[in-house]
């Protein structure tokens, strides 16, 4: 990314949009920014929970709130322009997704900015701890990284046979190693072999499969984030051709034929961002909110994929989950 032209791109327009900011009432139209370097209609139904939770608040979109949205269409590289595009907009406030949060994080914005993010918000340097947010920015954060051995033990709920398992996970997602720690623990309690692949590329990826294919595995567990949705569809192609049940930590995996996930209800997570941008437009200071962590998680079965892989879903798993794909 260029930075530098970047910020000479915004450089001018810094202090009437402060002043903008710091002025606002509540008697006007207001007006906030959305940026993320993905595609919308990957994004669309969180999307939808943002603006129902805003509405909630008394923001509704159209009336007492403008939001302008800028989307990369997967190229990161337009998330600068986007965001010099949003601040000669005049936003009071930017709301950032995903990978292009760390871009923002250091380019200096003129306004505030509110993140919903999957890594961990303190290894990626965004604060000093979650009661501690960093500079003119806070949010949220997907990072549950306990639920990776308490998915575990619902594998072995699945499959008591279980000996051998393959974690994936991408070493450059922050805070991969806080989960591999308790992958890693849960596995030894309960007696699994357990072998690690790090994959931050899909020739990574490809040659952990090939490992994987030559050194069968009872089941395979991936760390979710940005990399593994994108490759989501071919993860779970592999495990379902090589016959082992996949599991990860987001709805999106088991509705793309994963056999089951449990972590983090992320249009949760998405419609409380909506408080941190009501509270920042009353005038909060960012700082002085704290970055929150998950509070409500879900379990979700695919019982198609539990039947192509000829394992009986055990009824008391069952009737723990939130929703089940039949």
């Amino acid at each position: 990314m260029d930075r530098r032209h970047f910020l000479g791109a915004m450089a001018a327009m810094a202090t009437p949009s402060i002043a903008k900011a710091q002025t606002a009432s509540s008697g006007r139209m207001r007006k906030i920014g959305w940026i993320t370097g993905q595609r919308r209609a990957s994004l669309e139904p969180y999307l939808a929970e943002v603006r129902s939770g805003l509405a909630d608040l008394g923001f509704v979109e159209g009336k007492t709130i403008a939001i302008e949205y800028r989307f990369g269409d997967d190229d990161l590289s337009k998330v600068p322009a986007l965001a010099a595009d949003l601040v000669a907009q005049d936003v009071e406030l930017i709301v950032a997704q995903g990978a292009a949060v760390a871009i923002l994080a250091t380019a200096q914005l003129p306004v505030p900015l509110v993140y919903v993010t999957s890594g961990d918000p303190v290894v990626s340097g965004l604060a000093e701890s979650l009661s501690k947010p960093k500079g003119a920015m806070t949010g949220i954060t997907f990072m549950a990284a306990e639920m990776n051995g308490k998915r575990l033990e619902i594998l072995r709920d699945i499959k008591p046979a279980m000996k051998r398992l393959a974690v994936i996970g991408n070493p450059e997602h922050p805070g991969a190693e806080i989960e591999f720690s308790y992958a890693r623990d849960k596995a030894s309690s309960l007696g699994l072999e357990m072998a690690y692949y790090t994959t931050r590329s899909l020739p990574e990826l490809q040659a952990a499969f090939k490992t994987i294919a030559d050194r069968p595995v009872d089941a395979m567990s991936v760390f979710a984030d940005g990399f593994a949705v994108q490759y989501r569809e071919q993860i779970i192609a592999f495990g379902m051709a090589q016959k082992v049940p996949v599991v990860s930590g987001w709805a999106v995996f088991a509705q793309s034929g994963a056999l089951c996930t449990y972590g983090p209800k992320l249009s949760s997570s998405y419609r409380r961002l909506s408080a941190f941008v009501a509270k920042i437009l009353a005038g909060a200071k960012p700082a002085d909110i704290p970055v929150e962590r998950p509070t409500t998680f879900e379990l979700v079965l695919n019982l198609r994929s539990a039947k192509q892989l000829g394992l009986a879903m055990p009824t008391e798993v069952v009737a723990r989950a939130d929703d089940v794909i039949d």
